[in-house]
């Protein structure tokens, strides 16, 4: 399991989000059955200063598929 800050937006990189995926792992939030918007940043922050749009920087990567059937929203 790989996670943490990979500083590749989901919505607005993603050639570079495939290209982690085309290295074997599965992203664990795609595998999930529910699912919020996926955004985990909401404002700019350092090094995206200049971007005030919403983006998921952050993920839970798997060399193995499998399915996720619970998720906690806090």
């Amino acid at each position: 399991i790989f996670m943490g800050d990979f500083n590749t937006d989901y919505f607005h990189q993603v050639d570079d989000y495939k290209r982690i995926l085309d290295k074997g792992l599965y992203d664990t939030y795609e595998l999930a059955e529910k699912k919020d918007g996926g955004v985990t940043v909401y404002k700019n922050i350092s090094g995206w200063e200049d971007s005030m749009c919403q983006k998921k920087l952050d993920y839970i990567f798997s060399n193995k598929k499998f399915i996720i059937v619970l998720n906690f929203y806090f």
